[in-house]
């Protein structure tokens, strides 16, 4: 099964949200990025996992890479 790692990041300034994300497969590397009007810097980092997730097109084991805890526990321990 192929392993791709996904790096993610998130941010909001005053209400104002933006994310980004990198897909890694071997030396490819697939960047998205988008932003939305009224988020939070939480909601901004899981739209960027989301996004990211979305975007493979078929099975994939996944390496996700955080500084978020929200996020990591999310995924590890929730």
């Amino acid at each position: 099964m192929k392993q791709v790692i996904l790096s993610v990041e998130g941010s909001s300034v005053g209400s104002c949200g933006g994310w980004a994300c990198i897909l890694r497969y071997g030396e490819s590397n697939r960047i998205l990025s988008g932003s939305e009007p009224s988020a939070t810097a939480q909601r901004m980092e899981l739209k960027a996992v989301l996004e990211g997730l979305l975007a493979l097109t078929e099975p994939c084991e996944v390496l996700v890479r955080t500084h978020s805890s929200y996020i990591s526990d999310g995924l590890t321990r929730w």
